[in-house]
């Protein structure tokens, strides 16, 4: 493998509690987010987030054979760079490197439910080698433009095996390894961040030994670490086991999967991405069937709808914890979803009964207005008023500050009416007349949305003016559980998306003529959402019948994404993609909307991959 192929690669290492580890895979500098522990501070009273402190940004590897250095790590150290011969995750980072005369296997994890990275080093083959580590430690916290320490040399202390870098009062990160002998050696590294280096770690291995070097929030005994990386591969193998989906390429969805549902105490969640301090509420809602259902993890969803229904306010939800600021238009509906969604696979009847308050104030407030002014219109569409020009906040969808009646809200809005007058029938709920409301809703949006011209859907209708822009978030018309729009229309809108946003990496944010607008002058790139594969291959196959050729062809979309999971970005899939070369990816490396919704699709619609 080349340093450019390997330079552009990252990985990441999560750990059930927040914390994360990431890097490229050839050991270069690639981003300021780069950390081999990255850990959350929450606060006392609560599992609120309220500092993300990094630790050591990489290790800088030298092997020395005699008093020679035969080969370097990391391509960034000033000596012979060695061969990095292969990369995999098995189930967690691997690297073989060849540096004559000597073979090496590098491997990292995190352990799960600790803060805690383990690297592990064994000598594969050729003669007793000095393997010497220096930890390169950050000096700012992650997200913050002020010094974690002002002076990090004089927070560091160093005893004969173990740094302990002082974070704050209370918290400090450790790192070392009863393996070997530690030199002082502290040096400033420049560059774009200012690194630290307090020392260098010496290790003696002779053929077939394993050593470890440990960077903790506690003193670890490196000399277990064999062992924790054996009891790692039978806990994700577990996981692998207990979903609903399996297949070779589905198998490390499911273990991406994973990264994103944080526990914390009796607390449980779902992490936006990586690099990511938040837990989003509407991404929670998005990629939870994804993330939890399909993955058999009922426990954890139930837990996830439950904590979050009790934060329901006049109808909305805090979206960043920011209650009735910035208001989510599609939010709350997201929630019906995914509640809905949770019924459908796991019956808990006795559960979501608990949620109805919640679930009844939700459409009240949608229907007779919330505290930001979203209200049903005489027509049963929903309306979000121009808070831009008034005293109120804006209010967001996910695509940004949408006013109006957009298409997306009013499909959300139906499949909760319908939703609702399934549950009064389910529960023998005193009828509230959702069934009508919906009634009324879906004949009017079928008359004022469809744009038979493009053989789409409006993509906004504000007053008289309606804009005929192709976006892909039309389609959840078509893939809501209930869907507003008329079926006579499934094939033509499908076609369309299909000719103008699918891409192999999701689907494009808007139809663009490309690369080049013909006049010689260079547009933005396109951008992809891989999240977007969800509803558009559940609405393919509803409008295309669900048979196996159907079924196949939605496999065969899905899989240019899916290799590129494996390769650019391994065991990750990112936030957005350029849909041309050379398809960088932007936001975050991975996000949990993206791998929620390819894995929810290949679960509700039995694809094999």
């Amino acid at each position: 493998m080349d340093f450019d192929e390997g330079g552009v690669r990252e990985w990441l290492e999560t750990n059930g509690r927040g914390a994360y580890a990431m890097g490229s895979v050839s050991g270069g500098l690639m981003s300021q987010s780069h950390s081999l522990l990255t850990f959350p501070l929450r606060h006392p009273d609560s599992s609120k987030v309220v500092r993300l402190f990094q630790t050591v940004n990489r290790l800088e590897e030298s092997v020395f054979v005699g008093h020679a250095c035969v080969g370097c790590l990391s391509p960034n150290q000033s000596g012979p760079v060695c061969h990095l011969e292969n990369f995999h995750l098995d189930p967690f980072p691997v690297w073989m490197y060849s540096l004559l005369p000597v073979k090496i296997e590098k491997s990292f994890f995190l352990r799960y439910g600790e803060d805690t990275g383990v690297t592990l080093y064994r000598h594969v083959s050729g003669p007793e080698i000095l393997l010497k580590v220096r930890p390169l430690l950050i000096k700012q916290d992650s997200g913050s433009n002020h010094p974690a320490c002002a002076e990090l040399k004089d927070r560091v202390s160093v005893t004969s095996q173990w740094i302990k870098m002082a974070l704050t009062k209370d918290v400090s990160a450790c790192l070392g390894s009863q393996q070997a002998v530690l030199t002082q050696d502290k040096e400033w590294v420049k560059g774009k961040e200012d690194l630290f280096c307090p020392g260098v770690f010496e290790f003696k291995m002779k053929p077939g030994e394993t050593a470890a070097f440990v960077v903790s929030t506690a003193e670890r005994n490196a000399c277990d670490a064999v062992h924790w990386a054996r009891h790692e591969r039978m806990l994700r193998g577990t996981i692998v086991k207990q979903s609903l989906v399996r297949g070779p390429l589905t198998d490390a969805l499911v273990l991406a999967a994973d990264q994103f549902v944080v526990s914390h105490e009796e607390n449980v969640g779902i992490k936006a991405g990586y690099p990511c301090e938040k837990e989003e509420s509407r991404q929670s809602f998005m990629s939870l069937p994804g993330l939890c259902l399909a993955t058999n993890r009922f426990d954890e969803a139930g837990k996830i709808l439950a904590r979050v229904s009790r934060q329901v306010d006049r109808g909305i939800f805090p979206n960043h914890e920011r209650l009735l600021k910035s208001q989510s238009v599609d939010m709350p509906l997201w929630f019906v979803w995914a509640v809905q969604c949770y019924l459908k696979a796991a019956h808990d009847q006795a559960g979501v009964r608990q949620w109805m308050p919640s679930l009844q104030k939700i459409v009240s407030f949608y229907e007779h207005g919330t505290p930001g002014g979203i209200h049903m219109d005489r027509d049963g569409l929903i309306v979000v008023p121009d808070a831009w020009h008034d005293t109120a906040d804006p209010c967001f969808t996910w695509m940004g500050a949408r006013t109006g009646k957009p298409v997306e809200i009013q499909a959300l809005w139906y499949n909760a009416l319908q939703f609702m007058a399934e549950l009064d029938l389910k529960f023998n709920e005193t009828l509230h007349g959702y069934d009508k409301l919906a009634s009324i809703a879906r004949n009017n949006f079928n008359e004022k949305f469809w744009n038979a011209s493009d053989h789409y859907l409006y993509d906004r209708i504000e007053g008289k003016a309606k804009d005929p822009a192709v976006r892909p978030h039309a389609l959840f018309a078509v893939s809501m559980h209930y869907e507003i729009l008329e079926e006579k229309y499934f094939k033509p809108m499908i076609d369309t998306a299909r000719k103008n946003l699918l891409t192999p990496y999701g689907l494009l944010s808007f139809f663009c003529a490309g690369p080049d607008d013909g006049a010689g002058e260079s547009v933005p790139p396109r951008i992809a959402f891989p999240l977007l594969m969800g509803c558009f291959l559940t609405s393919y196959v509803k409008a295309y019948g669900s048979s196996e050729e159907t079924k196949n062809q939605a496999a065969a979309w899905l899989m240019p994404l899916l290799e590129y999971f494996l390769k650019i970005g391994p065991g990750v899939l990112p936030e957005m993609v350029e849909a041309d070369p050379p398809c960088r990816i932007s936001g975050c490396l991975s996000y949990s909307g993206s791998v929620g919704e390819v894995l929810r699709v290949i679960w509700e619609e039995g694809l094999v991959l």
